[in-house]
């Protein structure tokens, strides 16, 4: 899997409080980025629903993502492909650099849509950008 994206729009993204975990396993940044999708407060973490509607953008970071990169992530998304109660899902996507409109496929952790009911008292983060809405 050597040189794939990675687009992580929550706290994987450089000055959160999981960064170091991509940056000890050789992920390079490459740009911001943003992704079609709702993004969701779920307390601890964000999450994203895959939705089909033009408006509806997440805001995050692009990264070349390694085997072990990818592997870490795994691990700390809880994701397990042969459990369909993963609470994540990894799938390749389509993300739009930010500084060079580029379009390119990246790997995403989406939340888990059979698992939709743990999202009920999730609040919508309508600017689609994490970071900022800690911030605030």
């Amino acid at each position: 899997m050597k040189g794939k994206y990675l687009f992580v729009y929550g706290t994987l993204m450089k000055g959160m409080n999981a960064y170091e975990l991509l940056a000890g396993t050789g992920a390079r940044f490459v740009a911001e980025a943003s992704i079609q999708g709702r993004l969701y407060d779920v307390g601890d973490y964000p999450a994203v629903v895959k939705v089909n509607e033009a408006d509806a953008s997440v805001a995050g970071e692009l990264f070349v993502a390694t085997d072990a990169t990818m592997a870490a992530v795994d691990e700390y998304e809880r994701y397990r492909p042969e459990d369909a109660r993963s609470l994540f899902v990894r799938e390749v996507t389509t993300a739009s650099r930010k500084d060079n409109g580029e379009v390119v496929d990246a790997w995403a952790y989406f939340y888990n849509q059979s698992q939709r009911g743990r999202l009920s008292p999730a609040k919508r983060i309508k600017s689609g950008n994490y970071r900022l809405a800690k911030a605030n």
